[in-house]
């Protein structure tokens, strides 16, 4: 006679909730997880050049210098 087989149940799945009273579509960011990088990767014809670790002002300030 064979056993019969065992059915494995999924952990629950706990869910961040925001907090009571903030305004319907409030995202919680996770305190844990890595900074957001940004890599700023400036292309011409002639040229090339890629900042690592750039900042939105980078990216102001070399707009209009790259085609």
């Amino acid at each position: 006679m064979a056993k019969a087989e065992t059915i494995r149940r999924r952990a629950p799945v706990t869910a961040r909730r925001p907090p009571v009273g903030a305004s319907p579509g409030t995202l919680i960011a996770d305190p844990a997880a890595r900074r957001s990088e940004l890599r700023l990767t400036l292309m011409s014809p002639d040229k090339f050049e890629t900042i690592e670790n750039a900042s939105i002002d980078d990216v102001n300030a070399h707009c209009h210098a790259w085609p």
